[in-house]
């Protein structure tokens, strides 16, 4: 999105946060491009029991901040 930009303030902090609370409880933070544009996150919970299998989606629609029209 050419000529777009989203201003956010905050201390910068927030996905470290995260990170470092996932990996205290086991789990794992993935960063990576969106397609057409942006960021794609995943969180990775661990399993609370061992041999529980975990249902994946794979139709879910990313969230988004904003709707370009």
């Amino acid at each position: 999105m050419a000529g777009f930009v989203v201003r956010c303030e905050g201390t910068g902090m927030g996905l470290a946060i995260v990170s470092q609370v996932m990996s205290t409880h086991g789990g794992s933070v993935g960063l990576g491009d969106a397609v057409g544009g942006g960021l794609a996150a995943s969180l990775v919970f661990p399993s609370p029991q061992k041999g529980i299998q975990l249902e994946c989606r794979s139709n879910l629609s990313p969230i988004t901040a904003y709707q370009s029209y």
